[in-house]
């Protein structure tokens, strides 16, 4: 009886072992600066993005989250073949940036509302605002240009769909007609921060 006892106790041990979960892997944590243009069709012309990214990459699966924040800044074009437009553009990410690393390739998913704080005609302000901003967040994506060094960087390209805009005052129908459609791209360069 008590083997039988020392046993079962044995195997149960044994049994509870191998339930035991493997220890996953830790996040692997990457800090690029981001410097880069978007082009949009409509108005001919691209604006400069600038930033910072932190990434953090699950080793096991090649899955990565990240945290964008891109600067403020301004798209200059001409409307009606002459007339000085300038724009001033926050791309606003509304959630962390999601991708995958795998075999040397980066590929991310974002989306992100692309708000206007003015737009000037002549260098007068006819639309803006802090609610001037698109309908909805617009969804990129984007996919590393050749191989993607996580210990030194690289560069992404993608497109993207700008929509309509709202919130912008009385000039918010010509507003979108001058930017909003398909078409438009992303060229980036991410540079490691890390030391």
């Amino acid at each position: 009886m008590k083997k039988t006892t020392r046993i079962l106790a044995l195997t149960g041990v044994f049994a509870f072992g191998l339930a035991q979960p493997a220890h996953a892997q830790e996040p692997v944590s990457y800090a690029y600066t981001l410097e880069g243009s978007s082009h949009v069709l409509r108005t001919e012309a691209s604006t400069p993005l600038k930033g910072d990214v932190a990434v953090k990459l699950d080793p096991a699966t090649g899955g990565l989250t990240a945290d964008l924040t891109l600067a403020r800044s301004s798209l200059r074009f001409a409307l009606m073949g002459g007339i000085p437009v300038r724009a001033d553009i926050v791309f606003a990410p509304t959630g962390p940036v999601t991708g995958t690393f795998k075999d040397g390739v980066l590929t991310t998913e974002s989306r992100m509302l692309v708000k206007l704080p003015v737009v000037r005609i002549l260098g007068l302000p006819i639309a803006g605002g802090d609610k001037c901003e698109t309908v909805y967040p617009t969804y990129v994506k984007l996919t590393s240009d050749g191989p993607f060094d996580l210990a030194t960087g690289g560069t992404l390209k993608g497109t993207y769909t700008l929509p309509k805009f709202e919130g912008c005052g009385r000039y918010e129908d010509l507003v979108s007609g001058m930017a909003s459609g398909p078409g438009n791209t992303v060229d980036l360069k991410l540079t490691s921060s890390q030391s």
